[in-house]
């Protein structure tokens, strides 16, 4: 073999292994431009002691939010019981669609630690199984969800039901500071709330929305509140009421996962900071990955086995040419 021959094969090598390394690099640093703003650790904690229908194990699921929120906050997962002391740990209680029912008891709890100054984001879904828990919780402070999921007729991505909320059906809010475009996947709506209610998105009021089952118009119906609960001592509540919308999943094979699609991250972001009652400023991240996060960890994996395969391959044609 000649010596131009393993000279490009060793630059080769050396390509692929810089190009591996450009990739990785490309991962750390959006990855950590998720959340760079300097804020107050805040404790969070995640209930799966309920089944929830996304658990944060797995980055397609809640895994990333739980991630992005790890970058300045300390995040526990709930993994056995809701109880006071539990509860007492936390600052931040983030239930998503559980299909468990809670008991009594533990809404008793719940509900006192809120009304004690704790804060919770609650997150449901359409359908029964995933959001009669979520709504047995938000019951007690005055909301009421419709289980049916919600289309709008000329403003949504591939199918009816994958809403798209643009500035006119975002208000004007601490949490929607640069919030300027949202995209759901198959939610439901809030039909009852108290007085002293914050709607943050809301469905289209020129007949264009409607309910999936009902078949009948959804004018003005709230996905996204708040509760500023300062009759009590700060607790507060917000209520999101579509799953699908902050998961690591490419749910409409545009190339970047829900989370970050639109601004789902910055009104999740920003939802926690409000939560905490710690916002003297957006809450957002400071880059949108120009890549889908879930696509180049193969690439790497392969790139380094090629790179290595190469390099092997040179190191021992230089070897046998020594001997001769």
């Amino acid at each position: 073999m000649s010596w131009k021959f393993r000279y490009n094969l060793g630059s080769l090598a050396i390509f692929l292994l810089v190009l591996n390394i450009s990739l990785f690099s490309i991962i750390v640093i959006k990855t950590e431009s998720m959340a760079t703003e300097e804020i107050a650790s805040i404790r969070i904690g995640f209930d799966e002691t309920h089944n929830p229908s996304w658990y944060t194990g797995s980055y397609i699921t809640y895994g990333l939010f739980r991630n992005t929120l790890m970058i300045n906050h300390d995040v526990t997962i709930l993994t056995s019981v809701i109880n006071e002391v539990v509860l007492s740990e936390l600052e931040i209680l983030i239930i998503v669609a559980s299909q468990t029912l809670y008991t009594t008891g533990e809404i008793d709890i719940i509900e006192h630690w809120v009304r004690s100054g704790g804060s919770i984001l609650l997150i449901s879904d359409y359908q029964e199984s995933t959001a009669a828990a979520v709504m047995g919780i938000a019951d007690r402070f005055g909301f009421k969800q419709k289980f049916d999921s919600l289309h709008d007729s000329d403003d949504y991505v591939v199918y009816e039901p994958w809403v798209v909320f643009s500035s006119d059906n975002i208000q004007s809010h601490e949490i929607t500071t640069d919030v300027n475009r949202i995209e759901i996947y198959g939610g439901g709506g809030i039909i009852r709330s108290p007085s002293n209610v914050d709607h943050l998105v809301t469905t289209d009021t020129d007949g264009t929305a409607s309910w999936s089952k009902e078949k009948t118009e959804a004018n003005g119906i709230a996905i996204a509140s708040v509760l500023d609960n300062n009759t009590y001592q700060n607790g507060r509540i917000a209520i999101f009421t579509d799953g699908n919308f902050l998961t690591g999943f490419d749910q409409d094979n545009d190339g970047t996962v829900n989370f970050f699609d639109s601004d789902n991250d910055i009104l999740a972001l920003n939802t926690i900071k409000w939560l905490a009652d710690t916002v003297s400023g957006p809450y957002q991240t400071s880059a949108k990955p120009s890549i889908n996060l879930s696509y180049p960890y193969h690439v790497v994996i392969f790139l380094v086995v090629v790179s290595s395969l190469l390099l092997n391959i040179t190191k021992n044609f230089r070897k046998k040419n020594q001997q001769k």
